[in-house]
């Protein structure tokens, strides 16, 4: 995210699920979880505790569906707003994806985490993740292995 403003942004948007299932990507619709797997089991710590292979697993399937998507023309139409309303644009999103990002806009808060990202139990440090994570996946920062967690929502 860009540097805050010297004044608030004259126009926040606030996007949420639709946004993301427009470009095809709606990585906790119920017709898209495993079969057995609840939504408490991959966004809950207590999902996590137990059994963070298959969480890990469940998020990796994702960040692959995400990294194949493609903004929306809602991303690209908020993007361009960005560039015709230069610093006077905030999107807060509750999705998880960057494809925001990937369309250009600059100012995004995403409040239930982002999926290409992960965060680090031993150095408390965030990574960029476009690759799957599992046990034996070392920190980029300190090094340590096996401690990576999604960073999302609860999860992290």
């Amino acid at each position: 995210m860009r540097t805050p403003w010297a004044q608030p942004p004259g126009i926040v948007a606030f996007t949420g699920a639709g946004l993301s299932r427009a470009a095809g990507f709606a990585p906790f619709a119920a017709d898209r979880m495993p079969p057995g797997l609840r939504l408490e089991d991959v966004v809950t710590e207590e999902g996590f505790a137990r059994d963070p292979a298959g969480v890990q697993e469940f998020y990796n399937l994702r960040r692959r569906e995400l990294l194949a998507a493609a903004p929306s023309a809602a991303h690209e139409a908020l993007a361009v707003l960005d560039v015709v309303r230069p610093r006077e644009l905030l999107i807060v999103t509750g999705n998880i994806d960057d494809l925001h990002e990937r369309a250009g806009s600059q100012a995004v808060i995403h409040l239930q985490g982002e999926l290409l990202r992960a965060r680090c139990t031993i150095c408390g440090k965030l990574s960029e993740r476009h690759d799957d994570i599992t046990e034996a996946s070392d920190c980029p920062i300190c090094g340590n292995q096996g401690h990576l967690r999604p960073h999302l929502g609860g999860v992290d």
